[in-house]
């Protein structure tokens, strides 16, 4: 298990990353997944994701950490339900400790996003300035 002193470490060095990505000619693409990569390390999360609204208006998966992170995303673009599309569509936070309690909220794909084996998430929406 990482020690404080570990995540210190690993937040300063993604700072630093993100500086000389951003200092530089940068692939958005890989600067997201640097940006993936780095919270699930620090958040000491399974797996984590960054969709961006696409041209068509719906959110699309731009990087993953993995590829229950992919299954998770497929079953919110079939329902257009869960934790994902709920922050998108209110713009607001959504914090779940168990999933397995949202059942009655999201009864088409609680089972499918357990079955995946998700038992928590957090989702925060985040919008560009303008």
């Amino acid at each position: 298990m990482a020690t404080a002193d570990d995540q210190s470490k690993l937040l300063l060095d993604t700072f630093v990353d993100l500086a000389d990505t951003l200092a530089s000619g940068y692939d958005v693409g890989e600067f997201l997944q640097l940006v993936v990569d780095r919270c699930s390390q620090l958040l000491l999360a399974d797996t984590a994701g960054v969709l961006l609204e696409s041209p068509s208006g719906t959110p699309a998966l731009a990087a993953a950490t993995s590829p229950k992170m992919l299954a998770i995303e497929e079953r919110r673009s079939v329902s257009d339900r869960g934790p994902c599309a709920d922050a998108y569509q209110t713009g607001e936070q959504v914090l779940i400790s168990d999933i397995a309690d949202c059942r009655d909220r999201w009864p088409d794909v609680t089972p499918s996003i357990l079955e995946i084996g998700m038992r928590s998430c957090v989702r925060l929406p985040a919008a560009a300035a303008g």
